[in-house]
């Protein structure tokens, strides 16, 4: 009682008989007495009750301080991976009841001194994830009752439940199922949203609304940072950009509106190609955030190249014939001056974690650098020539030693 007075909302009880028999009546009446009191006084107390670990069915006299058809209480059994109730997880009857059940197959409750997980089996390992999932919806509508929330579990859980072995266990006879802690906690929310006239949220859309999609382009010293929300909470939402690192400058206002879903970008320099850059954008609305990490490679100086051909496309030439002219065996594929093609403006551009080399007009060469190992990379080559009209291309793999 001293607990409820210090205004606790919900409680977890892990005890119980140690048998589960009519010997038990006397304390099992004394106890549906308590939880009738605990209603009447505090009507918004949940009470969590471990059904028990002794294979036994709950009677309206056996289950001491679980079982009772109490609005205030909610009695927890354990389910095993394969969907079906744990082969010692006591069970309900006409006239006792369990009320929803969570995993309680070996459960991760701590850490041994070689900091390895320790497991354990027991409805005591179940209940507390219904207690967290009460103390959840507590928190979202705090003017729930004890018998609003228990509805809610109930109404919520999954009474049909695949197990591995493709079946599926039907859960009538064991109460109303597995506690879903996502469809309650949704529930509660459009419960919530109903009452301001707000249409109903889904799954699909709350993943939406606590989602940023973060993407960049550009490189190695300019870039573009994009970020794309496809849902809004409310009427707007502000989206921040913040940047761990050094020697860099963002271009545009760090904070940027957005009244319906879609995306913002910014201009993103670095006057170090070579370091490192984290860059992170939040939104306001759902607090949710998203990151990328820019790192940046030594890309300078003179590559020597050997390339393989793996396919082309050639102008009069059946394919057959330049199937059979590809070959395995590398060659002298020229070089790639990287601080020529800088100086002379031509693109480079990064796609994701490779570098593009493209050369300026219909003809010429794009080189792709997708690994860098020290002084040597690894990647591909587009190589474009025309010929009567018609571009001839052959693609090539690429390997790329710096010169020293």
């Amino acid at each position: 009682m001293n607990r409820l007075k210090n205004g606790a909302t919900v409680i977890n009880c892990s005890f119980g008989p140690l048998i589960y028999s009519e010997k038990n009546e006397f304390e099992t009446k004394l106890y549906e007495k308590f939880y009738q009191r605990v209603k009447e006084k505090y009507p918004k107390v949940v009470i969590v009750g471990a059904a028990g670990n002794d294979t036994a069915y709950l009677e309206k006299n056996n289950g001491m301080n679980v079982g009772q058809k109490a609005d205030n209480l909610i009695t927890v059994g354990a389910m095993n991976p394969d969907g079906g109730i744990s082969n010692y997880s006591n069970k309900g009857t006409r006239d006792g009841e369990l009320t929803i059940s969570a995993p309680g197959d070996n459960v991760i409750h701590g850490m041994d001194k070689n900091g390895k997980p320790v497991f354990a089996s027991g409805t005591s390992f179940a209940a507390p994830q219904v207690t967290g999932t009460v103390a959840m919806l507590q928190s979202i509508n705090p003017d729930l009752t004890a018998a609003e929330i228990k509805n809610i579990l109930i109404s919520t859980a999954q009474d049909q439940i695949p197990g591995r072995d493709g079946k599926i266990r039907n859960w009538q006879l064991y109460g109303a199922g597995l506690l879903r802690v996502d469809q309650a906690v949704l529930k509660v929310i459009n419960d919530m949203r109903a009452k301001k006239g707000l249409p109903v949220l889904t799954p699909a859309s709350m993943i939406a609304m606590n989602t940023v999609s973060l993407s960049y382009k550009g490189g190695p010293e300019n870039y573009t940072i994009t970020a794309t929300i496809n849902a809004i909470s409310g009427n707007n939402t502000n989206l921040s950009i913040e940047v761990t690192g050094s020697n860099y400058s963002i271009n545009g206002n760090r904070q940027q509106s957005l009244n319906t879903p879609g995306a913002i970008s910014w201009g993103l320099s670095t006057t170090n190609p070579e370091g490192k850059l984290t860059v992170k954008v939040s939104r306001s609305d759902t607090k949710a955030c998203a990151w990328v990490v820019i790192e940046q490679v030594d890309l300078s100086g003179v590559w020597d190249l050997k390339a393989s051909l793996v396919s082309a496309d050639l102008f009069q030439v059946p394919p057959e014939v330049a199937e059979k002219s590809i070959t395995d065996q590398q060659f002298p594929f020229g070089s790639l001056d990287v601080d020529a093609w800088k100086k002379a403006g031509w693109p480079l551009t990064k796609e994701g974690e490779t570098f593009v080399f493209t050369s300026p007009g219909e003809e010429g060469v794009t080189y792709y650098v997708e690994k860098i190992t020290g002084d040597t990379f690894i990647g591909k080559a587009t190589a474009r020539a025309n010929n009567n009209g018609h571009v001839d291309v052959g693609y090539y793999r690429l390997v790329g030693t710096r010169k020293r």
